[in-house]
């Protein structure tokens, strides 16, 4: 693995973090090429990267917290949770619906006009944008027709409206229900909401390799992605968390066979994350569940592997 990694990195084609465990043991743990090109500083296993779509996977096991405590239930219409939505047809949408990415909602990719190359919500410098209920009011609009087919649609605001729906049954914000729900029990102290938490250190930034050399690559307000990708978090407090998930520290059996179980119709598509059985491993090949998140430069890749207690995080 190291020497597949380095060469990679030889190739100028990885900068980043790699950490590969089984349970709660750390097999190899390395950071490769640097954080800032210009002052030549360099990564380290510890450095704080923004975990983009990651961020999917932990809003989805607290919504099945809730689910497990009796206070939401993944087929009951979100508008029994948001009033506001009650006049909408997106109103009789399910949280599973939502957390399977089959609601057909509009993306708020296409909300507001590009800017720079970053779509202008994820661009705009709004306290609005921010806050899960308000984005869920101006934007959870379907038009009446439009819920007669369920295809697989990948779409932030799909999280956004799940995590309006927590705030509206709990009476807390989406950063504190992740701090007392899943952050604080399980040691995660280096991890964190942007635009609610502040990370001890500075997030690694964005870099871009070109055949021109390097390049920062900037332009997004990661706070406004919320709880569809604004979390922070380094490689040691993710192998934690797939830990934890492994041994049903986060959610009992039930509810975790449920949130990574493939979504009927989807093919792949789990609550909050994506589950295969990969091709090339030949029969009997173990299940793979799988999170991805990118914005910009920023690439991420986690995997778990139940049937035989792995986690891979990389973080680039």
């Amino acid at each position: 693995l190291d020497s597949v990694v380095r060469a990679y990195h030889a190739a100028n084609r990885f900068d980043g973090v790699v950490l590969v465990s089984r349970g709660d043991s750390v097999i190899y743990r390395a950071a490769f090429g640097s954080d800032d090109h210009q002052r030549a500083v360099p990564l380290r296993p510890e450095s704080v990267f923004p975990i983009c779509s990651f961020t999917k996977q932990f809003t989805a096991a607290l919504a099945m917290r809730l689910v497990e405590q009796g206070r939401l239930s993944l087929d009951q219409p979100v508008k029994a949770y948001l009033p506001e939505l009650a006049r909408d047809h997106a109103g009789e949408l399910t949280l599973r619906r939502l957390l399977s990415h089959t609601s057909n909602l509009p993306t708020l990719e296409d909300a507001l006009p590009a800017r720079d190359g970053v779509e202008g919500f994820f661009a705009a410098d709004s306290a609005a944008f921010v806050q899960p209920r308000e984005v869920a009011r101006r934007y959870a609009r379907l038009a009446a027709g439009a819920d007669t087919v369920r295809p697989f649609r990948y779409n932030n605001l799909d999280f956004i409206v799940v995590a309006a729906a927590m705030e509206s049954v709990t009476g807390r914000s989406f950063a504190e229900l992740l701090h007392a729900e899943l952050l604080a029990p399980l040691g995660l102290r280096h991890t964190g909401l942007l635009g609610a938490d502040r990370p001890a250190e500075p997030l690694v930034a964005a870099w871009d390799s070109t055949a021109a050399g390097v390049r920062r690559v900037d332009g997004w307000r990661l706070a406004n992605y919320g709880a569809a990708g604004a979390m922070f978090s380094t490689a040691d407090d993710l192998q934690r968390w797939d830990a934890a998930l492994l041994a049903h520290r986060v959610l009992g059996p039930e509810a975790t066979r449920t949130m990574f179980s493939v979504v009927e119709g989807t093919g792949f598509v789990t609550l909050g994350s994506f589950a295969y059985r990969p091709q090339g491993f030949g029969e009997g090949a173990p299940e793979f569940i799988d999170r991805e998140g990118a914005i910009g430069a920023y690439q991420m890749e986690k995997v778990l592997v139940p049937e035989k207690g792995y986690s891979v995080v990389v973080l680039s």
